[in-house]
């Protein structure tokens, strides 16, 4: 069980690290092209409201589906 959570916690600790310097460096690499920081923006926040739904809801579902599991 310890060894289970400790890869778990192992996974999630690598998916925090890429889910914060992929768009970073998305943003350096576009500001750096030349891309005008105000389209850079309005593209973030056009796209992270329904990626943010996206994983929210595929959260839930599996959080929602190990609490039936343990109740049984």
């Amino acid at each position: 069980m310890f060894e289970q959570k400790k890869k778990l916690s192992k996974k999630h600790l690598i998916l925090m690290i890429l889910g914060c310097i992929v768009p970073v460096g998305l943003f350096f690499i576009l500001f750096f092209l030349g891309v005008p920081l105000n389209k850079i923006l309005l593209f973030a926040l056009i796209i992270i409201c329904p990626l943010s739904h996206f994983f929210m809801m595929r959260t839930m579902m599996h959080h929602e589906n190990n609490e039936h599991d343990s109740n049984l």
